[in-house]
């Protein structure tokens, strides 16, 4: 089956399909060219980083999640910033961290330091994934 996806609504669709083949074959996709995933627009108010972000903060199965994770990283951009800053704050698996850390070592620094320096200090009140 080969998948066709020429739109944002189609972009949409394929990332939210109940098949996690589908779901999968549209990350790797979106990894070789994000420019181009991005460059479809938006769908009902949303492009492709608000869809991945939304994805992000939902329970996936861990393989899917750490896909989901890499391909977000591509993009630079404030709401990805905001996302891996929470996403540091709540994650425990290294693995998961590992890829937050990554992505917020490309920022400036005072773009992190003050989240940064409240979570080392345990100030802090948010749940752990």
């Amino acid at each position: 089956m080969q998948l066709r996806i020429s739109s944002a609504a189609d972009l949409v669709a394929a990332l939210m399909a109940p098949d996690m083949g589908t779901r999968m074959a549209v990350l790797r996709a979106i990894q070789k060219d994000p420019e181009r995933a991005l460059a479809f627009g938006k769908y009902e108010g949303q492009d492709v980083i608000d869809v991945l972000i939304h994805l992000g903060y939902q329970e996936h199965r861990y393989t899917y999640w750490k896909m989901l994770l890499d391909t977000l990283a591509l993009y630079r951009d404030s709401r990805v910033t905001f996302f891996f800053k929470k996403l540091i704050t709540l994650a425990e698996r290294p693995e998961i961290l590992g890829v937050a850390a990554r992505y917020l070592s490309g920022e400036p620094a005072e773009t992190v330091y003050s989240h940064l320096s409240a979570l080392l200090h345990g100030e802090t009140h948010e749940a752990r994934l």
